[in-house]
């Protein structure tokens, strides 16, 4: 039996989204072991790091593809969140020590707000 959902897109940076698309077919994700992912609706819920590269997505009509920076991947439930430094496009080559910079801020980034987000938690919590 095949699904009808469609899987949805969301590209964000510590600045916020910088891409949302919905009704998509696949969705391909380079990982940092050196391959890709390939997802499709139904995709078992999965957290992995990514690698800079192409992610590529396409809908009944078209497909389309955008340049990132390394970052985190998490699937659940048809929506793919990927969490980065930004898009690459038409900025110059990097070296590897500036990649691992750009991953750490990222990173620092989100342990902030995960930390917000548990004290926020415990705030409501003392109420």
């Amino acid at each position: 039996m095949k699904s009808t959902q469609r899987l949805s897109l969301r590209v964000l940076t510590p600045e916020g989204a910088i891409l949302e698309r919905e009704d998509l077919i696949s969705i391909s994700v380079p990982l940092v072991d050196g391959g890709s992912i390939g997802i499709r609706s139904g995709h078992a819920p999965l957290i992995g790091e990514t690698m800079r590269g192409f992610v590529n997505f396409r809908t009944k009509i078209d497909q389309d593809k955008i340049e990132l920076f390394p970052g985190v991947l998490e699937i659940r439930q048809n929506l793919v969140t990927i969490l980065t430094s930004g898009i690459v496009s038409g900025l110059p080559e990097l070296t590897e020590e500036t990649e691992t910079n750009e991953f750490d801020r990222l990173m620092a980034t989100l342990a902030r707000q995960l930390n917000l987000d548990n004290e926020t938690k415990i705030n409501r919590e003392d109420r």
